[in-house]
């Protein structure tokens, strides 16, 4: 062998050798970075400033400098793109060509269901509808309203003016902590509740089943720092009936030595299937006081009432005999309120990823003034008549993004074909994100529930259209989902509402406000959908079975669908380091916050893949 030949031999082993040891960016397919930025400030109605723009560029800058190759763009307006106008578009088209220049593919994430407001800003009727059934109502004149005193709800003591000084007990309260009466500071009556500590109190009511009721609590403030969340479960299993709802000024429910004058909480709940439910306000507080009075309890008319073929309205007679025809004997019932809050949001979540602008179409109320039933002139229906009202609405939403799509409605998917469309016209991405998360709403409308099948069944369903829907528009395409709905270590787990989990009997089980649970979901998946993992180290091994949720959620994926990781900077190492160790292949990383610090942009891209 000549020299030269030997010179270049070593040469080929070195470099091998290098790259053994270090891969460098190539060892990851997809390189990403997770950008919660809005294109457009104030909704549809007004472009982003141009310095805005600039900031993002120098994100892009410093990605591609740190051997990033792609950004994840969570942006809620890729789902309104027939609703934006030119100034949106304008900045839109100056950052995706500044990204194109650098070589930085855009993968747009879309169809966000569980937090669907973007696509239910074209028909607010598409959400998911709960049953309310036989509500009494009362004719007075040409209108009927809820009759006030067909269901007493078995509320007492909500203005807190019964208080037993050497008990310390308020009279029809559950107490954990400390509370006192206060004579000196009160919203109505002559005293209030006062704690200065991290407490809870509940009572226990009667309700009708499946009957709508919206809940009141007045709280006062000062120098407060801690939480408060108004909240309804069932009393018969502890399932969740509604979502926590605050008032927090901060946007994450959290107050941070905070003063504030007499401030009403509300949330609403669905009974259900429940004769007695217990209506929890918890407190964790860390420091000031805190005051509560006035908490009230009623049942509600119309509100949010959905008008769609799988939301049926029905009007009867009170012995059920009758029923009453729309049209003929009361004019068209609709709420003219649904979907157009004008509360401003509360989530954080939401104010990170762009808020369409209080009163825009898709963002619902807790509560607001009830539409009235309108008899006709020719009306069967007599005036002082008691009447039965059944109907389906949104349920319950507090003031938070959580509401999702009904996952039966053909309108949904005609919504999200055109999103695809929209968005490889006005985008052409590399690869679409379909944004499912959260899904806490779920199999409670009629259309959904004339299928027969589990919730885990209709999600398989929803995944594999909306797939179908991006391979048919956009073929080349790639398709990405983050996993945790679909992995039954996480949120597609057969477990109940306390989160325990019941693997024996996983279709008798429910997650959070769903009929059921999402478990199976994952048949759904195409196999060549790319998973964004997010069960990261961080989530621990549980001390009772010693189950380490991160590698099973690894594992799970693992031979079924590409895996991508997704963590910030403090974590990729470890999760890298899990996945080696077990011999579990990733074809990617995204770096992500869930907000728009990038500080540490460069360390994930160090610790990842190095310089």
């Amino acid at each position: 062998m000549s020299i030269r030949l030997i010179l270049v031999f070593g040469i080929l082993i070195l470099l091998l050798t290098a790259f053994a040891t270090y891969a460098g960016p190539s060892q990851f397919q997809y390189r990403l970075v997770y950008m919660c930025e809005s294109m457009s400030e104030g909704g549809a109605t007004a472009g982003l400033p141009q310095t805005n723009v600039q900031e993002m560029e120098a994100v892009l800058d410093r990605a591609k400098a740190a051997g990033y190759n792609g950004i994840v763009f969570s942006e809620n307006h890729f789902e309104r793109l027939d609703l934006m106008n030119q100034a949106y578009f304008r900045n839109l088209q100056q950052v995706l060509a500044y990204a194109k220049n650098l070589g930085l593919d855009v993968y747009p994430e879309f169809c966000t269901f569980g937090c669907s407001w973007p696509m239910l800003a074209h028909d607010p009727n598409l959400a998911e509808g709960f049953p309310v059934k036989n509500a009494v109502f009362k004719v007075n004149g040409t209108k009927a309203d809820l009759d006030p005193t067909s269901d007493p709800a078995g509320f007492v003591n909500g203005g807190f003016e019964q208080y037993n000084s050497g008990t310390g007990q308020f009279p029809g309260w559950n107490v954990s902590g400390s509370f006192t009466a206060d004579t000196a500071i009160h919203h109505g009556g002559s005293q209030s509740m006062k704690s200065t500590s991290s407490d809870y109190i509940y009572q226990t009511i009667t309700v009708q089943p499946w009957h709508a009721y919206h809940a009141v609590f007045w709280v006062k403030m000062q120098a407060y720092s801690g939480q408060t969340a108004i909240q309804a479960f069932a009393d018969s299993d502890g399932r969740i009936l509604s979502y926590p709802t605050t008032a927090s000024p901060t946007g994450s429910g959290w107050w941070s030595g905070y003063t504030e004058d007499w401030t009403k909480i509300e949330t609403d709940f669905n009974s259900l299937g429940e004769t007695s439910v217990d209506l929890i306000l918890s407190l964790s507080g860390y420091g000031g006081t805190i005051w509560l009075d006035d908490a009230s309890v009623q049942e509600m008319g119309l509100v949010n009432l959905l008008r769609r073929d799988g939301c049926p309205l029905t009007v009867t007679s009170l012995d059920g005999n009758t029923t009453y025809v729309e049209g003929t004997d009361y004019k068209y019932v609709s709420d003219p309120l649904l979907g157009r809050s004008k509360h401003a949001p509360v989530s954080g979540k939401i104010g990170t990823f762009g808020f369409p602008g209080i009163g825009a179409t898709g963002w619902y109320d807790v509560y607001h003034t009830p539409p009235s039933i309108h008899l006709t002139n020719n009306s069967r229906i007599a005036n002082g008549q008691q009447i039965l009202v059944s109907y389906y609405s949104v349920w319950p939403t507090d003031h938070t993004e959580e509401v999702n799509a009904c996952f039966t409605e053909p309108k949904v998917y005609a919504l999200a074909d055109d999103e695809i469309k929209n968005i490889k016209k006005y985008v052409a991405p590399k690869g679409y994100v379909m944004g499912y998360d959260e899904i806490r709403e779920g199999n409670w409308c009629a259309l959904c529930q004339g299928l027969n099948e589990t919730p885990g069944q209709e999600l398989a369903y929803n995944v594999s259209t909306v797939t179908g829907l991006i391979n048919q528009e956009d073929p080349t395409a790639k398709s990405f989902v983050w996993g945790d709905m679909f992995d039954p270590n996480m949120n597609a787990a057969p477990n109940n509402s306390n989160g325990t989990s019941l693997w024996t009997d996983p279709t008798g089980c429910t997650y959070y406000m769903v009929n059921g649970n999402w478990y199976g979901s994952w048949s759904g998946l195409s196999p060549d959908t790319i998973i964004i993992n997010w069960h990261d180290p961080s989530a621990g091994t549980d001390q009772g079975t010693g189950q380490d949720f991160s590698l099973e959620s690894l594992q799970w994926w693992h031979n079924r669908n590409p895996q991508l990781l997704e963590t910030d900077e403090s974590e990729i190492g470890p999760w890298l380091s899990e996945a080696s160790q077990n011999g579990i292949p990733v074809v990617g990383v995204m770096f992500c916050t869930w907000s728009k610090d990038y500080s540490g942009l460069e360390s994930f891209a160090q610790t990842a893949w190095g310089n």
